[in-house]
């Protein structure tokens, strides 16, 4: 991903380029013709405001078996742009919720736009929501580092804050992870409330350790004894939010797990002042100390 930024630090271009295996076209032919089209959701249709817009998507071809994953598509892909999003932020100097604010359509006084935009207006009440919640104004707790990322898929918006800290030899916690959703009329706010913590925990233990590896043409893993999961012990307190809205109601299954590994990322950044750009973070940590 590249981009372009405005005399604002804004981005004027945005650029991005996605090579992956088509889960479509690997598991039924007929979407060979347009094998993207399970690839690049939450990528190709970004919320924020880019005057100069442009992706790319190449199949990679591979004969190791891929299926469907919580979020499909959007777990990776929200990972790369609300990390890019953040390095943005870092390097035109500005507040990470600010910066995603002014990007938002109608978030700057834009010559030629009235301002109302009601993907933008939900994804701006989420992104107000939990920050309030968490306190974003304010400093973290000595030894603590948050990062903030949301999505929308699904007809659903979603913004979190992760709260995370750094031991020896790089041992990173989760310690709280703050949601606010909206998904329409919440036909059942129990059940709701439930998905997102799910969501939040099944993101947290696939952001920080989940990976399957290949050796001598053989996956090294065999079940749970030696495919690394995150422990009761371990998991953050969540807390959920459930934003009104009389809007119809809309997917919460998926809509957790997306922004839970930028916001774990985003926050490793603000305390240690160091990317993590790949996946698992506990590992990639590892790997940059």
């Amino acid at each position: 991903m590249s981009a372009s930024l405005d005399v604002e630090g804004f981005p004027k271009a945005w650029l991005d380029r996605m090579s992956s295996v088509s889960i479509a076209a690997f598991l039924q032919p007929s979407h060979q013709s347009a094998p993207e089209e399970t690839q690049v959701g939450g990528a190709r249709d970004v919320p924020y405001e880019v005057p100069a817009f442009r992706m790319e998507y190449t199949a990679l071809q591979c004969r190791v078996p891929v299926g469907w994953w919580r979020s499909v598509e959007d777990s990776i892909n929200a990972f790369v742009v609300e990390c890019f999003v953040d390095e943005l932020a870092a390097a035109a100097q500005k507040d990470p919720l600010q910066y995603r604010m002014g990007m938002l359509p109608g978030g700057r006084n834009i010559p030629g736009r009235d301002g109302t935009d009601v993907e933008a207006d939900r994804l701006r009440r989420v992104l107000t929501a939990v920050t309030e919640h968490a306190a974003w104004a304010s400093e973290a707790a000595p030894g603590r580092g948050r990062g903030l990322a949301c999505h929308c898929c699904r007809g659903s918006y979603i913004a979190i804050v992760a709260e995370v800290s750094l031991a020896a030899q790089n041992l990173l916690t989760v310690h709280r992870i703050w949601a606010a959703v909206d998904c329409g009329v919440a036909v059942n706010p129990l059940g709701l409330e439930a998905q997102i913590s799910g969501g939040l925990q099944f993101g947290t233990s696939a952001a920080l350790y989940e990976a399957v590896s290949l050796r001598n043409g053989g996956i090294e893993q065999n079940n749970f004894n030696d495919y690394r999961l995150l422990r009761m012990s371990e998991s953050p307190v969540t807390y959920v939010q459930i934003i009104a809205s009389n809007a119809a109601p809309s997917g919460a299954g998926e809509i957790a797990v997306p922004p839970v590994a930028p916001a774990i990322a985003n926050a490793v950044f603000q305390l240690t002042g160091r990317r993590v750009r790949s996946l698992p973070i506990a590992p990639a940590l590892m790997r940059t100390s």
